[in-house]
């Protein structure tokens, strides 16, 4: 479900989990470092998440190391 602010869709532009998503590609939508997860339903940004979950979890694999 996507993350709300009083019925609106969060901006997680900038945001330091969008910020650190990037620093990996995403194996979901293919989007390369740098840029941004793709709703590949709607061949959009992706506006309701700040990456996916998987490109999220990599990054924070690869902080850990």
């Amino acid at each position: 479900m996507p993350a709300t602010h009083g019925g609106a869709v969060k901006n997680w532009t900038g945001t330091t989990i969008q910020q650190q998503a990037l620093t990996v590609g995403c194996r979901y939508c293919h989007a390369l470092v740098g840029e941004v997860c793709m709703d590949k339903a709607h061949s959009k940004p992706l506006e309701a998440f700040p990456a996916h979950e998987v490109r999220i979890r990599d990054a924070r694999k690869g902080s850990d190391e």
